[in-house]
């Protein structure tokens, strides 16, 4: 609907735009063949003592005045039904003509001031005339100087003061377009029934598409459907694979008895740590510690009793406000090691005499021991600032050395 309305519009632009051109092309053969009239014909018959009248039919050795032959093709036209007529009018027409010539409506009256205010162009109008669509279009006749003699010495000029260039009166073209539009009308049910057929064989595709399409997509639907199951079913699978896959880690990580970190965590970490602080000359610290007198605890209170010390010593450690990237493990038997990146030797010092005397106010008791009769632990600590010809191992030897010196001064301290 919206394409037979564009072409309804386009098709009446150009149907009055074709009769504005044809009627301006018409009027100036009009214009043009009576002057040409006047200047071959009119004026040399004059001069050869002939007489240009309208009532040339009448009188002998008389021709037709341009005006009366432009009136008597007018006539012709008009019987030929060619949709085409042509009038001449004026405010000032000749006594014959008063009642044909002068402005007889409103479109006259329009036109004559038109032309007044600019001659150069014409003033028309779409107008319904006698049942039918026609253009009504005006130009301006201008007087010429082959005509002004005539009209100003005529004894029945209305005006003797024409000049060359005055306006002398209308041209008006009648051109009815009623067929045009008709034509034009005929050419869209011709396309509406067309287009009508156009979308009728669409539809009848597109709903063939769309039954192709639901029975695929039924098909589809199956298959995502037994993708999901599948999906859901391996996801599950990867799931479980990524949890065994943690523990295992886990288990290669962590020390089985205390659930910190073991000896392979801690030579990994050391490790890395070690690279970092090469590369930013920051210092490494370790902290070697003993439980003090653990081999009399075990033989007293048992092996079960002794593994439960070493688990509440290994919480006691983790509880210690360490930090994220510091690390607790168990080095070995009843042994643990404590690895402080970027801590200084004073920090690391102060990092041990915490964990020392929480320990041992911890309270677990321990009857056999030589220190006190609750469970404490000597600590060794050592620091470097790595260089590129330290040896790694020997931050863990100075530390064990430590540690070795603490259990010489007497236990349960920090060396």
């Amino acid at each position: 609907m919206v394409i037979l309305w564009h072409l309804d519009k386009l098709s009446e632009v150009q149907i009055r735009t074709m009769a504005v051109n044809n009627a301006k092309l018409y009027s100036q053969t009009l214009l043009e063949f009576r002057h040409l009239y006047t200047s071959e014909v009119v004026l040399p018959a004059i001069n050869s003592g002939l007489e240009a009248s309208h009532e040339y039919r009448s009188k002998k050795n008389a021709i037709p005045l341009p005006i009366t032959l432009n009136q008597l093709l007018n006539k012709r036209l008009k019987k030929n039904n060619s949709g085409l007529s042509s009038q001449f009018y004026s405010p000032s027409p000749f006594p014959w003509r008063e009642e044909s010539g002068g402005l007889i409506d409103k479109f006259a009256h329009r036109a004559w001031e038109a032309l007044q205010n600019n001659p150069s162009s014409a003033y028309y109008t779409f107008e319904e005339l006698d049942g039918q669509v026609t253009l009504r279009y005006a130009s301006a006749d201008i007087m010429k100087n082959g005509c002004i003699n005539c009209h100003n010495n005529h004894p029945q000029s209305p005006k003797s003061d024409w000049k060359a260039g005055d306006i002398a009166g209308v041209l008006e073209i009648n051109s009815r377009i009623e067929s045009s539009i008709s034509l034009a009308n005929n050419m869209l049910k011709d396309t509406f029934l067309l287009l009508t057929g156009l979308l009728l064989g669409a539809l009848v595709g597109i709903g063939f598409v769309i039954k192709k399409f639901r029975t695929h997509s039924s098909k589809s639907n199956a298959i995502a459907k037994e993708t999901s199951i599948s999906n859901a079913r391996l996801a599950q699978e990867m799931k479980i694979r990524q949890l065994a896959e943690e523990n295992l880690v886990k288990l290669t990580y962590t020390d089985a008895l205390t659930d910190i970190a073991n000896r392979r965590k801690f030579n990994e970490k050391i490790n890395k740590e070690w690279e970092r602080a090469l590369r930013s000359h920051s210092p490494l610290s370790v902290i070697m510690l003993d439980i003090d007198y653990f081999k009399d605890y075990n033989d007293n209170y048992g092996h079960q009793t002794g593994d439960n010390a070493l688990i509440m010593v290994a919480q006691i450690l983790k509880q210690s406000h360490l930090r994220s990237s510091d690390l607790v493990a168990r080095y070995g038997g009843e042994e643990f090691v404590i690895l402080l990146p970027d801590t200084d030797l004073i920090g690391a010092l102060q990092v041990a005499e915490t964990v020392r005397s929480k320990i041992e106010q911890s309270e677990i008791i321990h009857d056999y021991s030589k220190v006190a009769n609750v469970i404490t632990v000597s600590a060794g600590v050592s620091t470097m600032v790595p260089t590129p010809s330290d040896d790694m191992n020997a931050l863990v030897k100075y530390a064990d050395q430590s540690l070795y010196a603490a259990k010489e001064s007497g236990r349960n301290c920090v060396k």
